[in-house]
């Protein structure tokens, strides 16, 4: 038993050299293109977010609503008295820096945006000016409803008494009883909208409406009848409109991404390359490859032409680097007829069509 513990352990700490499980891993760094092309619209003009404008009579009260009538709680509302205008800046600021995150994206920020946008232009278009500062694209965006409801409900339940609740006397058998749970339900529903447009043009280039929502209950069993404030929604609604922003920027600009691949084992065993996994292991990507590649050309072992091939994409600098590999990995499988190495090869010409493309948004030569 003990033995069988340490041989665990032991699989269980070479995760730190790259490993998934025991299985010797390499990491692929590679380009994803975006899912919109906006390599013509480089230059993004920026807006403020245009926070939800409650009316009169829809505004959330002060005081959360008591559905029970009867709770005795008085607690006051997690929604504050400016929470809409401060999750617009909120997302206006996440939108602009995961735009400059990118290193993809030339902004003119909301504060020189709104200006041109809202401001008199001395006789000169939105579009005239927005082209004057290299802008290409204007990026709006708007909270167009937000929902807040929050109250105060009861729920029934069977407790075991062992103790009188006023004595503390133990009771000479348990007693079942039914008593009130009072919560408190807090909900949010948000749409957030979105609009990409051609400054010269005016055409939209994308644009979407995306909702979310949100809820929580409260046991108010340990807290107080009055003084209690309910927890703040506006870090709730941050994170939600954050959830919609990162993937939408994703989305629009070509990124980075390291996938991590796990090598084939040495089956049937060749002793002789063994050290050959230690190495890449160790890092040390252009020893293992050198070996794997050997052994693959003196003895065609399915196991070492495989791991060159992937050894080879994770060294790769150019897609001809990458087109090297891939070949590689068509010999392979053309010798093994293995299906899981021919769904290694899509998957590697995948990511090598994903690079071309990437790359040719990135150089602006996309269409």
């Amino acid at each position: 038993m003990v033995r069988r513990s340490t041989v665990l352990l032991v699989c269980l700490v070479s995760l730190v050299f790259l490993t998934f499980g025991c299985a010797t891993t390499v990491s692929v760094r590679h380009l994803v293109p975006a899912q919109i092309d906006m390599s013509s619209h480089r230059g993004i003009a920026v807006t403020s977010t245009e926070p939800y404008l409650f009316g009169f009579f829809n505004r959330p009260a002060s005081v959360v609503k008591d559905y029970t009538g009867k709770s005795g709680y008085r607690i006051s509302s997690g929604f504050g008295a400016f929470t809409e205008d401060s999750v617009a800046r909120h997302v206006t600021n996440t939108l602009v820096s995961a735009l400059e995150g990118t290193d993809y994206f030339h902004i003119l920020p909301p504060s020189q945006t709104d200006t041109i946008v809202k401001g008199k232009n001395l006789g000169y278009s939105t579009s005239d000016l927005l082209v004057r500062n290299s802008m290409d694209a204007l990026f709006s965006t708007s909270i167009e409803y937000l929902g807040i409801d929050e109250y105060i409900y009861a729920v029934d339940k069977k407790v075991t008494l062992t103790h009188d609740p006023v004595t503390g006397v133990q009771l000479p058998t348990p007693v079942v009883q039914i008593v009130q749970v009072y919560y408190l339900k807090q909900k949010v529903t948000l749409t957030f909208r979105y609009e990409i447009a051609d400054v010269r043009t005016g055409k939209i280039i994308t644009s979407r409406s995306q909702n979310s929502e949100y809820e929580q209950s409260i046991d108010l069993t340990q807290k107080p009848k009055t003084g209690y404030f309910a927890p703040s929604l506006e870090p709730v609604i941050n994170d939600m409109l954050d959830e919609i922003v990162r993937p939408l920027v994703k989305k629009i600009a070509p990124r980075w991404e390291t996938t991590t691949l796990s090598l084939m084992s040495n089956k049937p065993e060749r002793p002789s390359i063994e050290y050959a996994w230690e190495e890449v292991r160790r890092g040390n990507l252009f020893i293992a490859l050198e070996a794997f590649e050997e052994e693959w050309q003196r003895s065609r072992h399915i196991p070492s032409g495989y791991n060159a091939a992937l050894v080879m994409e994770a060294m790769a600098q150019t897609v001809e680097d990458l087109q090297k590999a891939i070949d590689l990995m068509q010999k392979v499988y053309q010798a093994s007829g293995n299906s899981k190495i021919y769904t290694t090869l899509r998957t590697m010409r995948q990511r090598l069509e994903d690079q071309r493309l990437a790359e040719s948004q990135i150089m602006g030569t996309s269409w």
